[in-house]
């Protein structure tokens, strides 16, 4: 999209527990400042991560999950988890074939990203990734992996049990399980 989106926090002196911050769209290719936009103060070391997808930036923004217009950063819609009206942590997001993945507090959900309508929650689930159109779901604290279909993660494709606790990481083309890749 041709553009450097990022945050800038400026720390509250004498304290750890919240901070002022900005976000930011810049040219990628002049630097130049497009637009900024102020935030509330959030709790420092927090995560506020960004996923963008058809000129679209996901974010948080205060205490809800946000879809920003990338061209003029103007706010699209809103979205917050249901069963949720204070403030929660956001620890990932990923735009996959037309959802936006998102895990916290709120547990693990898919949105659409043409109206933040909450299209899917699933529980249990410790770590993720996305992985050829399919889900790739760590739960019960490494002890078990799973692949499901993302349009319909109900439909479980296939279970791992090891023996032993595993991490895993995938990469544009193959799956690593305790540092062996599969393809």
């Amino acid at each position: 999209d041709g553009k450097f989106i990022y945050r800038e926090q400026l720390e509250s002196p004498g304290t750890l527990e919240a901070s002022d911050s900005q976000l930011f769209a810049r040219d990628a290719q002049n630097g130049r400042l497009l637009w900024t936009i102020p935030e509330d103060k959030w709790r420092l070391n927090t995560p506020r991560p960004l996923a963008t997808a058809n000129g679209k930036i996901f974010t948080a923004l205060g205490d809800k999950l946000v879809c920003l217009d990338s061209n003029t950063g103007k706010l699209l819609f809103e979205i917050l988890p249901k069963g949720l009206d204070s403030r929660w942590s956001l620890g990932r997001l990923e735009v996959v074939d037309e959802l936006l993945l998102a895990s916290g507090e709120f547990g693990f959900r898919a949105f659409s990203i043409n109206d933040g309508k909450e299209l899917w929650k699933l529980g249990g689930v410790d770590r993720w990734v996305s992985h050829k159109g399919k889900l790739i779901t760590s739960t019960e604290r490494g002890h078990s992996l799973q692949s499901r279909e993302i349009k319909d993660p109900s439909k479980i494709l296939w279970t791992v049990r090891p023996e032993k606790m595993f991490s895993f990481f995938c990469s544009e083309k193959h799956i690593h399980i305790n540092q062996k890749e599969f393809v």
